[in-house]
């Protein structure tokens, strides 16, 4: 019983070594930096929550839970390119916007 307990002790110790992880080393102090503030125009359809967002060149897509829609930001010039409306009811709806 006393060996079983060493050995699993042992396997403990060897496997919570720190020297293999080096995947996030250009974040090791754990804080964001700020790179750059950017304002977005909203509109009487926007909505300021930007929880789902996707972020493709230098193009911002914004899930709008409010409008069911997405919402396509120009980052470079800070302006709302385009929105494509999602339908809500009908036969091709999606009836509850999560994520995308």
């Amino acid at each position: 019983m006393k060996l079983l307990l060493n050995v699993i002790c042992l396997f403990i110790f060897l496997g919570c070594s720190k020297s293999d992880r080096n995947e996030f080393s250009s974040m090791e102090s754990g804080h964001l930096e700020l790179v750059k503030k950017i304002k977005l125009p909203l509109d009487e359809y926007s909505n300021y929550e930007f929880l789902n967002v996707r972020a493709i060149d230098d193009t911002l897509v914004v899930l709008n839970t409010a409008n069911y829609s997405l919402d396509f930001y120009d980052l470079a010039n800070e302006i709302l390119l385009k929105r494509i409306a999602i339908q809500s009811i009908g036969p091709e709806s999606v009836p509850r916007l999560y994520s995308f």
